[in-house]
């Protein structure tokens, strides 16, 4: 589920700004007719504390870190796309009747909110999206709903303000990963039609699980590391990626795993995906959002090849950009 827009639609250009809990990374993407360009790529670090799942709490720091980005990359973009994590983010599925007009939408949308929430909603940023009918029951439609905190929302407009830039989209990073993964599978070879393939990011002290099918998210855990990010080492590494392949193979119901990316700093681990391709039986590969990209002149292509496992959060968010 995206959250389309907290300020409103998406226009071009646009950044992609992805701010962890220990750097922030910027990537800007370019179209050219049919041809995507990668124009800029850079991350650079964060203190200890300065941004904590998703809060920044040291807004004066990493603003300052921002600025440093935007002149190391000399980008002219200052709108941006950021993402909250999914533990920022309520959703919930309400049902609605069908036929209402866009008026009684919202009205029956917020009604339902104000039951489903949990929270007043004056203390909430909401969107939701149509889903579609219901099974055979062609009276109702089901209507996603997601809300944020405002604090969380003021708070990324102020690390804005400080960094000269506008935030037009702010979505759950569930949202950019899945963006940037979809466009990966479209490139890879072809596969079984109903083949099932992972993806394993890991962040802070937790990795996640998302499963596609047919190109669509179908799919999403988060559990804690097998060991904290700093003490990662090869049975550590394995155990977050059968944890996770177990997980959700408890909860399938059909469809074959047909192989699993990596994403994040961890997924440069060396040798990660040989041990994991035999450790599983299941084709491993590192997760590269760049892949088939046109690359800017100014841009190291070597460089930019072994780091790209770290940006994959900020391309999908870079990839908003309409084509």
């Amino acid at each position: 589920m995206h959250i389309r827009s907290f300020w409103g639609t998406c226009p071009a250009p646009l950044l992609g700004l992805d701010i962890s809990s220990s750097s922030v990374k910027l990537v800007e993407i370019e179209s050219r007719g049919r041809q995507k360009l990668l124009k800029h790529c850079a991350r650079a670090p964060l203190g200890s504390g300065w941004v904590v799942d998703g809060r920044i709490e040291n807004p004066h720091e990493v603003a300052a870190v921002i600025r440093g980005l935007i002149d190391t990359t000399g980008t002219k973009t200052r709108q941006v796309a950021l993402a909250l994590p999914s533990s920022a983010v309520i959703t919930r599925q309400v049902f609605i009747p069908r036929g209402l007009t866009a008026l009684e939408i919202e009205q029956q949308v917020e009604m339902e909110a104000r039951q489903a929430m949990g929270l007043p909603l004056e203390e909430l940023y909401l969107d939701f999206c149509e889903e579609g009918a219901v099974g055979e029951r062609i009276d109702k439609v089901a209507v996603q709903i997601v809300g944020t905190r405002r604090e969380r929302i003021s708070d990324l407009q102020t690390l804005c303000d400080r960094s000269g830039l506008e935030p037009v989209v702010v979505e759950i990073q569930n949202a950019s990963l899945s963006r940037a993964m979809v466009r990966v599978m479209r490139l890879a070879p072809p596969s079984p039609v109903d083949a099932i393939f992972l993806q394993l990011k890991w962040s802070g002290s937790e990795v996640s699980t998302q499963a596609f099918q047919y190109f669509e998210p179908i799919y999403w855990h988060s559990q804690s590391c097998a060991q904290p990010l700093q003490d990662k080492h090869r049975g550590a590494l394995l155990k977050d990626i059968e944890n996770g392949l177990q997980q959700f193979l408890q909860n399938a119901t059909s469809g074959r795993v047909h192989g699993m990316y990596l994403a994040g700093g961890v997924a440069l681990t060396q040798g990660i995906c040989e041990w994991a391709t035999q450790a599983t039986h299941i084709p491993c590969d590192v997760l590269d959002p760049f892949q088939g990209l046109a690359v800017h002149q100014q841009l190291d292509r070597h460089t930019v090849q072994k780091e790209a496992a770290h940006y994959v959060s900020a391309c999908g968010l870079a990839l908003r950009t309409p084509t």
